[in-house]
């Protein structure tokens, strides 16, 4: 949260695990998924896509941008958009590259440059534009989260179902069900 101040690290879009005092002493706060409370070992899936890359959006952002990623064969793409996840569909419109990308076979996701809040393809009509188009809505998920995921997902599977659902998974909390105006506030 901060790039240089001691306490930079908190949570965001969610409750802190625990906290950790001067004196070493770690006090559990929160929810936190026990290793004894899991079925099986622990494994380690490594493979991970190199190819991934994050767009951040600006006003005047060239679309051609994204055909580049696609011809130098990147598998997926982060757009990272304002707000809900908005970026221009009309004038210098990213649409027609974004469906270009997503043709030829690369994953396209949507975050928000938002510290705190999750995206939304259904509030606005440029939204769902770019919704329908198939790129995959975030909630609020943080945008390096989702990179990495995404660079995991696609060293797990290609296909193009699985790796939706994948991306949509809480596999280790990334999502939140619910934002809490406490989580933002506190």
């Amino acid at each position: 949260m901060h790039s240089s101040q001691r306490n930079a690290f908190r949570p965001i879009n969610t409750w802190p695990i625990g906290k950790v005092w001067p004196n070493g002493k770690v006090e559990f706060v929160g929810e936190r998924k026990k290793r004894e409370d899991e079925k099986e070992e622990p494994y380690l899936q490594d493979k991970l896509e190199e190819k991934v890359a994050i767009i951040k959006f600006y006003p005047g952002l060239d679309p051609k941008i994204i055909d580049w990623y696609v011809e130098k064969g990147y598998k997926g793409l982060i757009i990272e958009g304002t707000g809900l996840g908005h970026v221009n569909v009309e004038r210098k419109s990213l649409l027609p590259s974004v469906e270009r990308a997503i043709k030829s076979g690369v994953i396209v996701c949507m975050t928000t440059q938002t510290i705190y809040g999750r995206v939304n393809a259904y509030v606005y009509s440029n939204l769902r534009r770019m919704s329908e188009k198939d790129v995959i809505y975030l909630e609020d998920m943080l945008t390096e989260t989702a990179y990495v995921k995404l660079m995991w997902v696609l060293g797990q599977t290609q296909d193009k179902e699985k790796v939706r659902k994948l991306m949509l998974e809480n596999i280790a909390g990334e999502f939140n069900p619910r934002l809490e105006p406490e989580m933002f506030l506190y």
